[in-house]
């Protein structure tokens, strides 16, 4: 059965993102994000997840991109379909406050070295994307974009 799920592409007043360390990607850089609980809406889901994960308050500007993938093949994700609606948002505020559980580190980057931090080639690509087309003042629905397997 597939998996929804937001990824949070959360940006401050200066243009900086922010990536936290998750024990559930080995401690890796990656944009905060979770499950879409059944009966809520994806920016009621980015609320939330942002909330839980970092204590920053956010308003989600929209779904910039929706990815797909449907056979992860390593770890606790092996042989799971998430479908990620990746939500762009404006932090309220920055001070973080961590639960400590499925964020244990984080900093606020600017696009460029969050890009070379992060791991997977798909969040790279939409980091780089969406930091280009906020500092244009013109965001834009991507589209639908597939990713075979995340290596998870």
């Amino acid at each position: 059965m597939p998996e929804p799920v937001v990824g949070l592409y959360i940006f401050d007043s200066h243009g900086r993102i922010l990536l936290i360390r998750t024990p559930k990607l080995d401690n890796k850089w990656m944009v905060p994000g979770g499950h879409i609980e059944r009966g809520e809406y994806i920016s009621d889901a980015a609320r939330r997840e942002a909330l839980e994960e970092t204590g920053i308050r956010v308003k989600p500007l929209g779904v910039f991109a929706v990815a797909e993938s449907p056979s992860a093949t390593a770890g606790r994700f092996a042989r799971r379909h998430f479908i990620y609606f990746e939500t762009v948002c404006k932090a309220l505020g920055t001070k973080v406050k961590l639960d400590g559980k499925e964020a244990v580190a984080y900093d606020w980057f600017a696009a460029k070295d969050a890009v070379k931090l992060v791991k997977f080639p798909l969040v790279r690509r939409i980091i780089s994307d969406c930091s280009r087309q906020m500092a244009s003042g013109k965001i834009k629905y991507v589209g639908i974009l597939r990713q075979k397997n995340a290596g998870l």
